[in-house]
């Protein structure tokens, strides 16, 4: 009789064979949980899959974030990775991949999506979480049929970009990474069947999610009870008085709660004078990235411990509101 059965046995209370000694049986059992654990994956101290999606702002945040992170012995970067690719312009607002592996087999996997400014896109990419897409050169494109909305709502309290970046961007194409790189699809493939842990949102070209769209906004994220969401509407781009006074009244009346939904407050800093474009690692983004991992480890925290606050910043459960808009 081998010594699992004699296990099996032992467990029922029926004598094992004296050939076995208890310590034997309870070795045999240990080394099974063992096995058992093993399968589970190793214990990662961040989320497996992180997607930023917003503008060129939130590109460069995304860039900032991942030079914080320590630890990792290998990097493995989409051909459009780049803080701001201004000298192929056929990538420069495209989205991104990274893979960042880890000497405890831990693997994360950060992306970028670039939002352009239309409801329509903005869907597409919640709803697509695998795909990351690039655009057709702007050489290629017939200007006769240039949408100078290109799917964009411009009023005035969002600023819109120039007529050349929406030509440019206005047919979006898939990227193929069996062709562009490999070796990312290859390690991509394990990611086939999950969906992001986190997804961090603030505004894409003219202010996407628009206020008057938050209702429908709120609505795609609840299709992903799995996925933790981080929306900070106020963040560089379109950081003016109006439109933080929508988000704050909509958001306070908003009900029920969203239990995977966390909405930042960031006009205490977004109030100021910002540039188009804020410093990375400068005093704003840090102020951002720092208040980003509080929420992550609020989250962490508070599936141990609910309503826990430890001080950073972080109240509450899981709702709709978090430094209250």
């Amino acid at each position: 009789m081998d010594v699992r059965k004699q296990a099996e046995m032992f467990l029922r209370g029926a004598k094992p064979a004296a050939t076995t000694s208890k310590k034997q049986i309870t070795q045999s059992i240990d080394a099974d949980r063992v096995k058992s654990s093993d399968k589970k994956g190793p214990k990662c101290s961040f989320p497996e899959w992180i997607v930023f999606a917003g503008d060129s702002n939130m590109r460069h945040t995304y860039h900032y974030w991942i030079s914080t992170i320590k630890g990792y012995h290998n990097q493995i970067k989409s051909h459009t990775f780049a803080i701001d690719s201004k000298r192929k312009s056929n990538l420069r607002w495209a989205d991104q991949e990274t893979i960042l592996e880890f000497e405890n087999n831990c693997i994360l996997r950060a992306s970028f999506r670039f939002l352009h400014g239309s409801t329509s896109e903005f869907i597409h990419v919640f709803t697509h979480w695998h795909e990351f897409r690039k655009y057709e050169p702007f050489e290629d494109q017939d200007t006769n049929k240039f949408n100078p909305q290109n799917g964009l709502v411009v009023n005035k309290n969002t600023v819109r970009p120039s007529d050349y970046a929406l030509m440019t961007t206005q047919k979006r194409i898939a990227i193929d990474c069996q062709v562009s790189n490999p070796l990312l699809c290859s390690k991509l493939k394990q990611f086939k069947n999950k969906k992001p842990s986190w997804v961090v949102l603030t505004e894409g070209w003219g202010g996407v999610p628009y206020c008057s769209w938050f209702h429908e906004a709120t609505e795609i994220m609840t299709r992903y009870p799995s996925i933790k969401f981080i929306w900070a509407p106020i963040y560089v781009t379109n950081n003016n008085e109006q439109r933080y006074d929508c988000f704050k009244r909509i958001s306070n009346n908003f009900q029920p709660n969203i239990d995977n939904l966390k909405m930042l407050d960031f006009w205490d800093i977004s109030s100021k004078k910002l540039p188009k474009h804020t410093a990375v690692g400068g005093t704003h983004m840090r102020t951002a990235v720092k208040r980003f991992s509080d929420v992550w480890k609020s989250s962490d925290k508070s599936s141990k411990q609910e309503n826990h606050h430890d001080g950073s910043g972080i109240h509450g459960s899981w709702g709709l509101t978090n430094r209250q808009l």
